[in-house]
């Protein structure tokens, strides 16, 4: 990711994820964005990032978790649309003809 990039999206999920500062040193959207994408990115786990950070893993938790749904809100109607019903069909034709299995869209493995 960019910088242009991160400064984009911290622009659009600040409003989001910032809170009224109840601590002495709060940690800032900025803080909260650059946690969530390393996890994202890197695939830590949130404990390992709660001690790169030096945060109380449950508040990693719960930061990640509110993040995430800010960005999901952020971006979601600019980048990902819900599908047409021709596009759903097409879908399933796929799934047939590639596992003979009709009428399906997708599968959870």
């Amino acid at each position: 990711m960019t910088e242009p990039q991160f400064k984009l999206l911290l622009k659009l999920v600040t409003p989001l994820i910032l809170h009224d500062p109840t601590h002495i040193q709060p940690i800032t959207a900025e803080e909260r964005l650059v946690l969530t994408l390393r996890i994202l990115a890197t695939g830590i786990s949130q404990t390992a990032a709660a001690h790169s950070f030096a945060i109380c893993q449950t508040i990693v938790g719960n930061i990640f978790k509110e993040t995430t749904r800010a960005i999901y809100t952020a971006l979601k109607d600019a980048y990902i649309g819900e599908p047409s019903k021709d596009r759903w069909q097409q879908n399933a034709e796929s799934f047939e003809a590639m596992w003979n299995f009709p009428n399906c869209i997708g599968a959870i493995n």
